[in-house]
C-alpha cells in the first residue's frame, strides 16, 4: 500500500499526504493502517480502493520531549509554591543517564502485543504518560495523558506497577519528589 495514494483522514477529516508530513510527532496519538482489502470492506469500494490511513491527533495536555533542551529549573514544591533550583539532577532508573536501564526495563516487562491482543488494526499507537518518582525512589501517580485505546494505556499502568526503584531527583543536592514524563510507542504491523 502506498501512503501517497491512500485515502487519509486526520481526526475524521480528509487530508492529503502533504498534510500528514506537516504533523509533528508530538501531536500524534495513533495511526491506523487499513490495507486495500480491509479498507474496501470497512469504508466502501471507492474510498478504500487504495487503502486507508486514519490519523488521530492528541487533544488536551501535550507531551513534547526534546532531549537537546535543558531541564527547567523551576519546580513546584509540596506547598504549591514555585521555587528555583540552581543545581537540579533529574530522576533516573538506576542512576543511568543514558536511558539504557529504562529501555531494558521496557524490553523485559512491556507486553508489546497488548494492542494486538485487544483487536487493534495495524498502525502506530503512542502512549504519553507521567509518574511521580518519590524521594525514596518509588513510583506513584501514573497519569496517561491520552489513551489511544486497544489496552495500550492499561498496559502502561500495569508496567509501571512493576517498576524498580529509581534514583530520585535532587534539588541543591537534597532529595525531592519529581514528575517524570515518558513516551512508549506500540508498532503493530499487518499479520501480528
Amino acid at each position: 500500500m502506498s501512503f501517497e495514494s491512500a485515502s487519509i483522514k486526520i481526526n475524521n477529516k480528509d487530508v492529503s499526504y502533504a498534510d500528514v508530513l506537516k504533523i509533528p510527532d508530538s501531536a500524534l496519538l495513533k495511526i491506523e493502517v487499513y490495507s486495500k482489502k480491509e479498507a474496501m470492506k470497512i469504508f466502501g469500494k471507492e474510498e478504500g480502493k487504495n487503502g486507508v490511513l486514519l490519523i488521530t491527533l492528541r487533544k488536551g495536555e501535550m507531551f513534547q520531549y526534546d532531549i537537546d533542551k535543558p531541564c527547567s529549573h523551576l519546580l513546584i514544591n509540596n506547598n504549591g509554591d514555585t521555587i528555583y533550583c540552581e543545581h537540579l539532577t533529574t530522576a533516573t532508573l538506576g542512576g543511568d543517564t543514558t536511558n539504557k536501564n529504562w529501555t531494558q526495563f521496557l524490553i523485559k516487562h512491556l507486553n508489546s502485543n497488548a494492542p494486538v491482543d485487544n483487536g487493534c488494526p495495524p498502525g502506530i499507537y503512542y502512549v504519553d504518560f507521567s509518574f511521580i518518582v518519590n524521594k525514596d525512589g518509588s513510583v506513584a501517580e501514573v497519569k496517561i495523558f491520552e489513551d489511544p485505546g486497544y489496552g495500550s494505556g492499561g498496559e502502561i499502568k500495569r508496567l509501571m506497577k512493576q517498576s524498580p526503584l529509581w534514583t530520585n531527583a535532587l534539588c541543591e543536592n537534597e532529595p525531592i519528589n519529581c514528575r517524570q514524563r515518558e513516551r512508549v510507542t506500540f508498532l503493530v504491523s499487518a499479520g501480528d
